[in-house]
């Protein structure tokens, strides 16, 4: 498998970012979308059997080396030097309709 061109990319996530601007539209913005860990952190858990309604990728934020510094640090026989940047990571976002409040926030309300 050949790894996708910038060029490739760009494409991928125009498509991605329209179809969720439809699916949106479609749901009159009603329900809202979030990853897995978002929809946690607010006190909902996935319906059980629930696939993601849109499989994409999304920028994501880190401090660690890239394996590339680690493995020229490894070769020079040092520590690798922290490396901020993006990076594409998959994610998965579910609606508001695929969720149900956990049982912590269900004895909050």
């Amino acid at each position: 498998m050949t790894t996708p061109s910038a060029s490739e990319l760009l494409v991928q996530q125009a498509q991605e970012a329209e179809r969720l601007r439809l699916l949106l539209l479609a749901n009159e913005c009603k329900d809202l979308i979030h990853t897995f860990p978002e929809w946690k952190r607010m006190g909902y858990s996935v319906k059980k059997g629930e696939k993601a309604a849109i499989k994409t990728r999304l920028w994501k934020y880190t401090t660690q080396p890239t394996k590339a510094a680690r493995e020229a640090a490894e070769l020079a026989g040092k520590e690798p030097d922290a490396d901020p940047h993006y990076y594409l990571a998959p994610a998965y976002l579910f609606t508001a309709a695929q969720v149900q409040p956990t049982e912590d926030r269900k004895r909050k309300s």
